[in-house]
Formats: C-alpha cells, sequence, structure tokens
C-alpha cells in the first residue's frame, strides 16, 4: 500500500484509477499541507542519520533454543539434578556464544 501511494504522490495532478476522487482531493491537500511537507523532512533526516545502522541486532531468543532450555531444567529437576544445572547451564552457553561468533563470522 506505501508503495501505490508513493506512486501516487509522485505525480499530483493524476488520480490514480483505484482511488475515489474525493480521497484523492483529501490527500492532495495533506500532501501539500505544511504539517505533512515538516513531517517528512523531519523523516528523511532521520533516514539519513540511521544510514549504515543495524536496526535488527538480534535481540530476540528464538523459540526453539527457550524449548531447548525448558527441556534441559525440567529434566535436571525432574531427576534431581540441582548439582549439575550450574555445569549444564555453562555448556549451553558456551554452544550459544559459539553460535553467535560463527554467526558474526559469517556476516
Amino acid at each position: 500500500m506505501s508503495q501505490l501511494m508513493q506512486e501516487a504522490r509522485k505525480d499530483l495532478e493524476k488520480k490514480p484509477i483505484w482511488m475515489r476522487e474525493d480521497v484523492w482531493a483529501q490527500l492532495k491537500a495533506y500532501w501539500k499541507s505544511s504539517s505533512f511537507k515538516s513531517k517528512s523532512e523531519t523523516n528523511k533526516r532521520n533516514c539519513v542519520a540511521m544510514d549504515g545502522a543495524s536496526l535488527h541486532t538480534g535481540g530476540s531468543i528464538p523459540h526453539r533454543l527457550h524449548w531447548k532450555r525448558m527441556v534441559i531444567l525440567f529434566y535436571c529437576h525432574f531427576y534431581n539434578l540441582d548439582s549439575k544445572i550450574n555445569y549444564i547451564k555453562e555448556i549451553s552457553l558456551s554452544i550459544i556464544e559459539g553460535g553467535e561468533r560463527s554467526k558474526s563470522i559469517l556476516n
């Protein structure tokens, strides 16, 4: 939808065939308003400021990893392996860190 609106905004003299006349008139008035122009300029500056920045930093944990952790903790708790929980956590963390290092090397 946003791509369609960008194409429509390129030529304000030509109404898109898929849009009603009254909606087109309202959009043209909004696009010519000072509030839209100021927001557009602000957004353009923000996009330039973010150039080269990584927006996806891998902050979320995949559901499969949560599941594996829960299985390990359940197993340890169920079989009364509380003394081994720290050991298992250390191993799982080292595996995760190794995967993260491999991923960063590939990128």
